[in-house]
């Protein structure tokens, strides 16, 4: 049977379009239904909330920091606390059952919103709006966390639970790959693990993250936002990358850095006196059945050609501090005409010449592709990778050994001779070590 209860909704307009109605997740006597007048030039917010099967109803939305009408509500699935309201405006928020509101502005526009959904599986909120395509809220934990205790908010700082996080590869989308602005595509979660922290009232511009594996050994090391209130920062599930010089002569600085292995990794934050931390479940991607001792190889694999990588760039640092050297010698002998000045120009062509030799990278490059393609799965090395990673290894040694070479015997000679014909201090590059 069925019972109208619409008279007992006080302060509403006769006839008044109803356009959502939320059963309470948690309490059967509790409901909430929202009212929109609109259509008579009437913005005035009307949500109602039932604790007693419809016989007395409460307007949560009117004289609150809500703006112009609604459409939908929805209530949290796991913290009653925790409101979310649709309305033309935009999205708004409750942390204490409606009792206060504040528009949602990260993100999202100021748009009509007309269904709201919270994923059960991601604990995502779906936000469908009116003109402005689908919207997600990625996690949102963090907003539970805050309805559930409010004094979390008095903290200098606070690190959320952060949810799990895969391993994954993401295939190339379809289409054009260099459209410009003539595709549009919406922006998608950021891959990696998501990181949400409070800042209280903080003198620091920053927040230290700092991440460590299962031995309690930091792999990572990340410097945040410290903006007041709640931040996200996402971890890309990388390592540290390896120490480079800040340039390798080839206009890159940044070196490229491991995945990690699946486990659960501990995160610390920290700003100033106060820390606080939280542990992130990194996961292997469920798609792909790839047993753990192929991708210990695996990384391990990585991290060797990782490290060749960093002896590359520190060949080609050793390789660029000669030339520059070279060539602000050879701009002070164009101003000097006396003795000496040809045999010192034809020691540094020569220079130049056995340098060019001794920092070609022509063997290296040869097993370069075979050593990228590492990264390109997750299951142990091919036999082919293996032989060309061992290859590389080998002509690395040879490229260090041949600068080495050349610097305590030509470089030095060519050191000696500039600083006894008064041209300054020509640099010692130092010797390559493994």
């Amino acid at each position: 049977t069925w019972e109208d209860v619409t008279e007992r909704i006080r302060g509403v307009p006769e006839a008044t379009w109803i356009p959502h109605i939320e059963a309470s997740k948690h309490a059967g006597g509790t409901a909430y239904v929202v009212l929109d007048d609109h259509r008579r030039g009437n913005w005035e917010t009307y949500l109602y909330r039932t604790e007693d099967y419809g016989r007395r109803w409460e307007n949560i939305g009117r004289e609150t920091a809500i703006d112009g009408f609604l459409h939908t509500v929805e209530e949290d699935p796991v913290t009653p606390n925790l409101l979310f309201a649709g309305g033309e405006l935009g999205l708004w928020v409750s942390l204490d059952r409606g009792e206060s509101w504040f528009k949602w502005t990260h993100g999202l526009p100021t748009v009509p919103v007309r269904s709201l959904q919270i994923h059960p599986r991601d604990q995502d909120l779906v936000i469908g709006t009116h003109g402005r395509a689908l919207w997600v809220l990625d996690d949102i934990r963090p907003l539970r966390a805050l309805a559930r205790d409010p004094s979390v908010t008095m903290a200098p700082l606070h690190l959320f639970e952060a949810p799990v996080a895969y391993l994954r590869h993401t295939a190339a989308v379809d289409g054009y790959h260099f459209a410009g602005d003539a595709l549009f595509q919406g922006e998608t979660r950021p891959a990696g693990a998501l990181l949400t922290y409070w800042v209280g009232d903080a003198t620091e511009d920053s927040v230290e993250l700092s991440i460590r594996n299962a031995e309690g050994v930091a792999v990572r090391s990340l410097r945040a936002p410290a903006r007041p209130g709640l931040n996200r920062v996402t971890w890309d599930l990388r390592e540290n990358a390896p120490a480079v010089p800040q340039e390798d002569g080839r206009g890159r600085s940044r070196a490229e850095a491991a995945e990690v292995l699946p486990g659960t990794y501990m995160v610390e934050a920290r700003i100033g006196s106060a820390s606080t931390e939280t542990s992130v479940a990194v996961l292997p991607d469920p798609r792909v059945e790839v047993p753990m001792q192929e991708r210990v190889e695996k990384y391990e694999a990585i991290q060797a050609a990782l490290d060749l990588d960093r002896r590359i760039r520190a060949a080609r640092s050793v390789t660029r501090v000669i030339q520059d050297a070279l060539d602000r010698t050879g701009e002070l002998l164009a101003d000097r005409d006396d003795d000496g000045v040809g045999e010192i120009q034809q020691r540094a062509r020569t220079l130049r010449s056995a340098l060019t030799a001794a920092s070609s990278e022509a063997e290296v490059n040869r097993y370069r592709q075979g050593v990228r393609s590492l990264g390109g799965s997750y299951d142990r090395p091919t036999e082919g990778q293996k032989l060309d990673l061992a290859r590389m290894t080998v002509a690395v040694e040879e490229l260090e050994s041949a600068l080495n070479r050349l610097v305590v015997s030509q470089v030095a000679e060519f050191r000696r001779m500039v600083e006894a014909a008064g041209l300054g201090t020509f640099p010692d590059p130092g010797l390559l070590v493994r």
